[in-house]
């Protein structure tokens, strides 16, 4: 592993090579405690994870690889400062799209439920409410990142759409 770091200059790719071979080497460990204990797990008379069943020197590692992952990595500036936007995108479509469901009789609701694609279907009934929300909240958790970004930016007026 040292020689392939060695060789990458961009230290962006050296994590994403640690990243990959810790990944690799946690899903063979845990693989190998699934089957040391495969006979409890399938009787349901495992009483703790498969993390509790590596070894102590494992179970440290992997503690203090965790504790280093959320001070210095889930907490770091820009990381949060995504994340804080991304509550703000996803609670922005939901607010509108949710409103949009309750309020089918406004004009905006109607254009706003015209950007959800025909693949989640929204009847305006009020006796199918609970379908039409979930069809929302199915339509949201689909989108990627950057799609659910151009959306609220588009419909909170952020970015303006060119008329074509």
């Amino acid at each position: 592993m040292q020689g392939t770091l060695d060789k990458m200059s961009d230290s962006n790719r050296q994590v994403e090579y640690i990243r990959a071979v810790w990944i690799g080497l946690m899903t063979e460990k845990l693989a190998n405690a699934f089957i040391d204990n495969e006979e409890a797990l399938l009787q349901g008379t495992l009483e703790q994870d498969l993390m509790k069943c590596l070894p102590e020197r494992e179970q440290t590692l992997i503690k203090a690889i965790n504790e280093f992952s959320f001070d210095y990595i889930y907490n770091y500036k820009s990381v949060v400062e995504i994340e804080l936007a991304g509550y703000n995108v996803i609670g922005g479509l939901l607010k509108e799209f949710v409103h949009a469901v309750l309020h089918t009789n406004e004009s905006k609701s109607f254009k706003m439920l015209q950007l959800v694609s025909k693949q989640f279907p929204i009847s305006g009934d009020r006796k199918n409410l609970f379908a039409d929300i979930q069809s929302v909240l199915d339509f949201i958790s689909g989108m990627t990142d950057l799609y659910a970004i151009d959306v609220y930016r588009k419909i909170t007026g952020i970015t303006i759409p060119e008329i074509r």
